[in-house]
């Protein structure tokens, strides 16, 4: 695999996941309705990550406008938005599935666990929703990919992503480092399994530290630089981490940092300033890239359509943002796989969700091209 030396590194997020045969009455009834397919969005206008809710509503938004230029069974797919912020991730899913009737509920997080055990006997009794989210990359991999729960993740998870960080720092000389991790679930996990991957590589944990969100953190980082590290990890915010390289900077480190997808947004680079950046020996991330020119060459052409021009905004042209190549990726897949399996049932979609995303099949790298084929019968293979 060839590493980005720049902000990215690559991860390869392979998802292996069984499904269950389609129910060919209820893929008869799909195809025959010209109802809206409506796509619940568990978004965030107030709380911590309060600064993302239009950025990711605006990335769904750019998405569905390509997919319904041909929807797939031929349905329009409606986006609805609800903030989880201030009510809460499952009061709010519980009003998209039984007030709303949403067909699919995207943007599933850490709390899935709180309201997992009604929501899978909800589609058990119900059929819906379907369940592809960019989040919740806490919950572990043995979670979800079945007709029972079909819940399928498009981001690496987060484990994964202290894995491939830790391994970098090794790659790059570090041989002590200092980790930090915001006392959420998701960030815990990855403080504690960069802590866990260093010791393995024989790298130095200086100290581990928990810290709160939206903090000074003056104190943290000086005591972090007293220990001399050759390195920092941190799992945090974009505000958060941006905050934490900032004071680094000015109590002295210069040396190499290393986070993960929210040490790649806007918010993170405003945060720290270019001058601490640029200190730095280097400041990373363990994320992810796309495919290629065929896959992103459609995808910034996009961009650069004047038509689009009010998503730009929403997104504020942070269109290479994880996020949104994931939410992009995720949904494209999503409106595939119901095409593919002619039905919103749960146990269609799920194996349906393999097929179009895995070989063999027909290479195709936008929705566009799979929607096409699929409707001349071809088998696919998505790649975004």
């Amino acid at each position: 695999m060839k590493r980005f030396l720049g902000i990215l590194l690559v991860l390869l997020l392979v998802v292996s996941i069984i499904g269950c045969a389609p129910a060919a009455q209820d893929a008869a009834d799909d195809a025959a309705s010209d109802e809206p397919i409506l796509l619940g969005h568990l978004t965030v206008y107030t709380g911590p990550f309060a600064n993302y809710g239009v950025f990711f509503d605006s990335a769904i938004e750019y998405t569905l406008r390509g997919i319904n230029e041909n929807p797939p069974l031929g349905r329009e797919v409606v986006q609805l938005n609800k903030d989880i912020g201030t009510v809460g991730e499952s009061t709010v899913a519980r009003q998209f599935v039984e007030q709303d009737g949403v067909t699919i509920l995207t943007g599933i997080a850490a709390d899935y666990y709180s309201y997992r055990e009604w929501i899978v006997e909800y589609i058990g009794e119900n059929g819906l929703p379907l369940m592809p989210s960019i989040h919740a990359g806490s919950i572990t991999a043995d979670i979800g990919g079945t007709a029972e729960e079909p819940l399928f993740r498009g981001q690496p998870m987060d484990d994964n992503q202290a894995l491939i960080g830790s391994l970098h720092m090794f790659d790059e000389g570090v041989r002590s480092v200092v980790i930090f991790g915001v006392d959420r679930e998701e960030m815990i996990l990855q403080k504690e399994t960069a802590g866990k991957a260093c010791a393995e590589l024989g790298i130095e944990v200086l100290d581990e530290v928990t810290i709160q969100h939206s903090m000074t953190y003056t104190a943290e980082a000086a005591a972090a630089v007293a220990l001399n590290p050759d390195g920092i990890i941190l799992f945090g915010q974009g505000e958060t981490g941006g905050t934490l390289v900032k004071n680094l900077y000015e109590a002295g480190f210069t040396g190499k940092i290393c986070g993960e997808t929210n040490s790649t947004n806007e918010e993170f680079f405003n945060t720290a300033t270019q001058e601490a950046i640029s200190a730095m020996e280097f400041v990373r991330a363990a994320t992810y890239a796309p495919a290629g020119p065929d896959a992103t060459d459609p995808y910034y052409a996009g961009w650069n359509d004047p038509d689009n021009a009010d998503v730009l905004e929403g997104i504020d042209n942070d269109f290479n943002s994880t996020y949104v190549l994931s939410t992009y990726d995720i949904l494209n897949a999503t409106c595939l796989a119901i095409q593919e399996a002619g039905s919103t049932d749960p146990a269609a979609w799920a194996d349906a969700m393999r097929s179009v995303t895995s070989p063999p099949g027909k290479k195709v790298y936008t929705y566009a091209q799979g929607i096409e084929a699929l409707q001349a019968g071809e088998e696919i293979d998505y790649d975004g």
